[in-house]
């Protein structure tokens, strides 16, 4: 039989495989970068190296995801827990900038959460880009922990208008 089509699940699924059987520590931190990329253990192996180092893999961990992606993919496990952990969310009426949470926490002190849209690679030069007054996190669901949020990527946040009017002007 033909594997399954890919699912919401499917790279959290992956990933977890490759924390537990493929050595690659903390794989699911990468989770929200790879899908930024389009990712996804169906299609890993084709992918260039080095969009996979831009999200912050190593070259063994990316030479261990590949590899370990073909098995995966074309193995029972991407077939025999598919049907059971789908979770498509992408019908549920769910705006997706609602679906990643971010947290900013502040080098004087303080933070604040807000919601975003999926992590993509900043297309702004890194020598263009605004230095901040913190540090970025989002919440990582397979870690149900806070991760710090991965050079080379933004998002846009919930509220985000560039031309929007200031309400306490």
């Amino acid at each position: 039989t033909s594997p399954v089509a890919p699912t919401p699940s499917t790279l959290t699924r992956f990933l977890k495989y490759a924390e537990d059987h493929l050595g690659v520590a903390f794989a699911s931190t990468y989770e929200a970068s790879l899908r930024g990329i389009g990712a996804g253990p169906d299609i890993l192996v084709d992918m260039a190296d080095q969009d996979l180092a831009r999200v912050g893999l190593s070259a063994g961990d990316i030479i261990r995801l590949k590899k370990g992606s073909v098995t995966w993919w074309n193995g029972p496990l991407a077939k025999s827990s598919a049907k059971c952990q789908r979770s498509d969310t992408t019908e549920s009426g769910i705006p997706k900038y609602k679906k990643f949470q971010y947290e900013k926490r502040y080098h004087d002190g303080g933070q604040a959460c807000i919601s975003g849209s999926c992590m993509k690679p900043d297309e702004c030069p890194p020598a263009e880009r605004t230095i901040l007054d913190y540090d970025l996190y989002y919440f990582c669901e397979n870690r149900k922990s806070w991760v710090i949020f991965p050079p080379g990527f933004t998002f846009k946040s919930e509220g985000d208008h560039a031309n929007a009017e200031d309400p306490f002007i």
